[in-house]
């Protein structure tokens, strides 16, 4: 009798073939959930970045010298709302102005973005 091979693939084949082709696609999955965090991370920094600069060419575009002292706001940019917060302290040896500008995420509990601009205090 004669026993004829055949050509196809065992079932443990398939079996590791079906594994590593999952584990891929998790490690796949997994890169992709990581870009999205990323890309959302660099979002929320990139529009707090435009909060901290349009505080700042407020506060040095101004015909009026900014008051010492604190204040602090709020400010949407593309739907996102976010706070600032703005320390203004005179130097008194060099008549200086001095702007600390922090703004944060909408709960006000993480800085995303730090500036500090200095103006003549005229």
């Amino acid at each position: 009798m004669n026993l004829k091979a055949d050509n196809g693939f065992s079932l443990i084949e398939m079996l590791v073939a079906t594994a590593i082709l999952a584990l891929t696609a998790v490690a796949l999955l997994d890169g992709q959930a990581g870009s999205l965090r990323v890309t959302h991370q660099l979002q929320d920094k990139t529009l707090a970045a435009i909060v901290a600069d349009n505080r700042t060419a407020l506060a040095l575009g101004s015909a009026a010298l900014p008051v010492p002292g604190n204040r602090s706001g709020e400010e949407d940019q593309l739907g996102s709302r976010y706070m600032w917060r703005e320390q203004v302290r005179l130097m008194p040896e060099n008549d200086i102005l001095v702007i600390d500008i922090a703004v944060l995420d909408a709960e006000g509990g993480h800085t995303l973005v730090k500036r500090t601009a200095y103006r003549r205090a005229e």
